[in-house]
């Protein structure tokens, strides 16, 4: 039972390993293909849209889960200890399941795509590079963007002929300056336990003292929340602003956070050590 219980826990945490792979990948793939794709007109709403589809797809999951949620309350009213456990080991299987069509769908899309135009130039490949821009651009557009894209390699040619003089203009001021401030931002918004709090949300909301099925409840709530207001910065990112979202969505971040730790905090302050006694009223049957 060991080994099969170290083999089930080793494919578990390598096929979690893979999946933040692959999403750290799409995560950085995504935006820059879009960038490379859209016009500039378009770009701030493009990559919104991608913001958009992994929180839609949170609210669909949350319900998901929210099903799955009433059908263990249901076998818990039975009474049934073993009849709750074996459902439970169910349906935690049955939510991988489910996750599996999207993401074949998702590969099949990925092969009905085009490469991306400036990609395409940068290897030579000028007239692959201006069919993939008819895609989403007029053909003057199109036509223009070559131009551009011409023009910008005939400075690059002419600024140096050496790649250790391209390797140190990327070290100068004004690209180390905006790459390391954007990392810096990346860096912050991780620590504010934006995806912790996503992955765990319903963890902390059992912790916190709810029943199963309202902390469900309470995912498909903050999950509804977030793809409500994602739809709102889409609308306002080219209208307001990157920085101005910036700052009003970590001015949100950081009153939730304090508001959500001096609650639980003032709950703790509280709270009792009963497990001694709760164990103690514990039957074999349960």
């Amino acid at each position: 039972p060991m080994i099969a219980f170290s083999h089930g826990y080793a494919l578990l945490f390598f096929g979690r390993l893979l999946e933040g792979i692959s999403g750290g990948l799409i995560g950085v793939v995504v935006p820059l293909y879009l960038a490379e794709c859209l016009a500039a007109s378009e770009r701030g709403k493009g990559t919104a849209v991608f913001q958009w589809l992994p929180v839609s797809s949170m609210v669909f999951a949350a319900l998901i889960g929210i099903y799955f949620s009433y059908h263990v309350a249901a076998v818990a009213r039975t009474g049934d200890a073993s009849a709750l456990f074996a459902y439970k080991d169910h349906a935690w299987r049955n939510l991988f399941w489910v996750a599996l069509p999207p993401g074949i769908l998702f590969v099949f899309g990925c092969l009905l795509v085009t490469e991306s135009p400036r990609w395409l130039f940068k290897r030579g490949k000028k007239q692959q590079a201006h069919a993939a821009l008819l895609r989403s651009r007029t053909v003057q557009q199109a036509v223009v963007e070559i131009e551009e894209m011409e023009e910008s390699q005939r400075k690059a040619s002419t600024r140096t002929s050496a790649g250790e003089k391209i390797q140190e203009s990327l070290l100068r001021r004004k690209y180390m300056v905006p790459f390391v401030l954007a990392c810096l931002v990346l860096f912050c918004t991780q620590t504010t336990g934006i995806n912790s709090i996503i992955g765990y949300n319903t963890s902390i909301l059992l912790q916190g003292g709810l029943s199963d099925l309202h902390a469900h409840w309470g995912y498909v709530v903050f999950t509804s929340m977030n793809f409500l207001l994602t739809i709102v910065g889409m609308a306002l990112v080219d209208r307001k602003g990157r920085k101005f979202l910036l700052i009003l969505g970590t001015s949100g971040i950081i009153v939730s956070l304090l508001g959500v730790g001096i609650l639980f905090l003032r709950t703790e302050k509280v709270s009792l050590d009963t497990r001694a006694q709760v164990q103690a009223m514990i039957t074999p049957s349960q």
